[in-house]
C-alpha cells in the first residue's frame, strides 16, 4: 500500500482498496500449502483469524471510505510505527 501511494501516486483510498484486490487470491494459497504439508497450521485458528478478518474488513472499509485521506494515513502511520517498535524492542 505505501508503494501505490509514495511510487504510483494513488490516493489512499484507492491504494487500500487495490491492495486488498490484489492480496486476496495469491498471498496465503502457496505459502498455506507448505506450512499444511509440513504441519504448521492449527486449522481452528486459522478459521477464526479468517472470520475475523472477513467481518473486520468489511466494517474497516466502510469506516475508511468516510475517513479524510491525511487521517488514514496518520493511523497507518502510527500503526506501523507502534508495530515496528514492539519488534525492535520486545521479545514477544
Amino acid at each position: 500500500m505505501p508503494a501505490l501511494v509514495y511510487l504510483f501516486h494513488a490516493d489512499i483510498k484507492s491504494a487500500t482498496g487495490t491492495s486488498l484486490a490484489a492480496l486476496i487470491p495469491p498471498v496465503g494459497l502457496l505459502g498455506a500449502f507448505e506450512y499444511w504439508h509440513a504441519g504448521l497450521i492449527n486449522l481452528r485458528w486459522a478459521l477464526l483469524i479468517a472470520c475475523g478478518l472477513f467481518v473486520g474488513a468489511y466494517f474497516g472499509a466502510k469506516i475508511v471510505i468516510g475517513l479524510e485521506p491525511i487521517l488514514i494515513k496518520r493511523i497507518y502511520g502510527a500503526f506501523l510505527l507502534l508495530i515496528s517498535v514492539r519488534m525492535l524492542f520486545f521479545e514477544r
